[in-house]
């Protein structure tokens, strides 16, 4: 016999190897395979139970003990199944069929079995999941998710800071070089003097000394004691070197 459930028909006279798709008589099987040469082996069918509100009661049936691929409706359990590889939708591999099959074939045409051109065939490892594209990623609402080999990332959106999961509070688009974050309404940067630009990054040429509205250069009020087109010199009754850092006195 051929097929596991005429096999265990014969109850207590035969087993089926799950793994040589045979039936055995039960000696010939315990002399022949007494070293668990064979993988998955099934002897008989149990009674089948159903819960009911006021307890477990037999059905009288009996359960389908014979294994088929079928049994399983996700990928990681069929392919742990001997000889089971997963039919599935390329465009959402999640969305699939269990069949029979091998490294290379399914025993089945995977396109007729899922009613789609876009079927693909899996037996040594699951297909990976798109989690971003279909909607499946727990990312926060301003973080952008980023699909990886077996899983997916997530960064919050630029002018956000946080673990992109939980918490992706605002801040500023920049970082702020030479200044400081200014937060609600504006969350813009705050240069420090003598630097400008959306991320303080770019130098006045006032050495340090001014703001420069107008553009580089261009220096608006010269502070810290300083005169000059670039804030260069000491005023009088001041004494240091006005170009550098401790220059003003």
């Amino acid at each position: 016999r051929n097929d596991c459930g005429l096999c265990l028909a014969q109850k207590g006279r035969c087993v089926w190897c799950q793994a040589t798709q045979q039936c055995f008589s039960f000696s010939v099987y315990t002399s022949e395979y007494q070293f668990g040469l064979c993988r998955e082996w099934l002897d008989q069918a149990f009674p089948l139970v159903s819960r009911q509100e006021n307890g477990i009661l037999p059905t009288g049936k009996t359960v389908e003990q014979c294994k088929t691929c079928s049994m399983h409706t996700n990928c990681s359990t069929c392919l742990s199944a001997l000889s089971c590889g997963w039919c599935y939708n390329s465009t959402n591999p999640m969305s699939g069929m269990c069949v029979q099959g091998d490294f290379n074939n399914p025993q089945t045409n995977c396109s007729v079995v899922l009613k789609s051109n876009k079927a693909k065939w899996a037996y040594a490892q699951c297909p990976d999941v798109d989690e971003c594209g279909l909607g499946l990623h727990d990312c926060h609402p301003e973080a952008i998710c980023t699909n990886t080999d077996g899983s997916f990332s997530c960064h919050c959106r630029k002018g956000y800071i946080g673990d992109g999961r939980n918490t992706c509070v605002r801040t500023c688009a920049n970082v702020c070089v030479h200044g400081a974050c200014q937060g609600e309404p504006e969350y813009r940067c705050r240069c420090d003097l003598g630097w400008y630009g959306d991320d303080c990054s770019k130098n006045c040429g006032c050495n340090g000394h001014s703001t420069c509205t107008a553009g580089p250069g261009l220096c608006d009020e010269c502070q810290h004691n300083t005169m000059g087109e670039f804030c260069d010199m000491c005023q009088p009754g001041s004494y240091g070197n006005a170009t550098s850092e401790q220059g003003e006195s």
